[in-house]
């Protein structure tokens, strides 16, 4: 079977994803390259679409509370542990497999990253540091997981968490977390090196998420420290 790129084939592969999403701008983005390389004349202008983080629709984020309620629920030990680094630490499906378990051992638990996942190494701090303590995250237990790719690390999480009835999957985790550092004061360059991606991505997708309930919870926190301006 003749396999040389077209500009019908490549415009017929863009066309299978869905319009206007990100799967549909990263797929021209991979065609225009192809075609610059072997010489094919083809414009995705037309088809790249208007994806943007904005336009996602918001999440229903699970708050703090559902998020402790659910590690408890969890009966298997290997897999709480798992549940509870990514609620503490905001990580990716498949960086459970690139953790510095000894980075894990010494308070208040800030923890490495090793380089081979989406975005390489890097260092993340817990938010909150009490459920590191609480949940002996020190004490590490990390599920025996494997796949040929991070993809099917990831898919093991989704896996797990239906297993265990969780009723929110595994990237909800990552999203509360991003947004919990957020009212919390951290700086967002700080919060966006942490989670492994640029600080407009960061401020794109969950500042966008922001409801009225998190600003009120911002606003409660700065009001009550005893370090704040006052009025003259």
């Amino acid at each position: 079977m003749d396999r040389t790129p077209t500009a019908e084939l490549l415009t017929d592969l863009i066309c299978t994803t869905t319009p206007d999403s990100r799967t549909r701008r990263r797929t021209c983005y991979a065609a225009a390259a192809l075609a610059e390389i072997t010489g094919i004349e083809l414009n995705t202008t037309r088809l790249i679409g208007h994806y943007s983080p904005r336009r996602t629709s918001l999440r229903d984020l699970p708050n703090d509370e559902l998020i402790a309620q659910c590690y408890g629920q969890i009966p298997n030990a290997s897999w709480q542990w798992a549940y509870g680094i990514m609620a503490t630490y905001g990580l990716r499906n498949h960086e459970i497999g690139y953790i510095d378990l000894e980075s894990l051992k010494q308070a208040p638990g800030i923890i490495s990253i090793l380089d081979g996942g989406r975005t390489g190494a890097r260092r993340v701090w817990p938010c909150y540091p009490e459920w590191w303590e609480r949940w002996q995250l020190w004490d590490v237990k990390p599920p025996e997981i494997g796949g040929k790719n991070n993809s099917d690390l990831g898919h093991r999480m989704y896996v797990q968490f239906g297993r265990y009835g969780i009723p929110f999957n595994p990237y909800d985790l990552r999203h509360a977390w991003a947004v919990r550092t957020i009212y919390f004061g951290w700086d967002v360059s700080l919060s966006a090196a942490q989670m492994g991606h640029l600080v407009q991505v960061h401020c794109d997708v969950y500042h966008h998420w922001l409801t009225d309930q998190h600003h009120q919870r911002a606003f409660d926190v700065l009001m009550n420290r005893s370090d704040r301006p006052l009025p003259p």
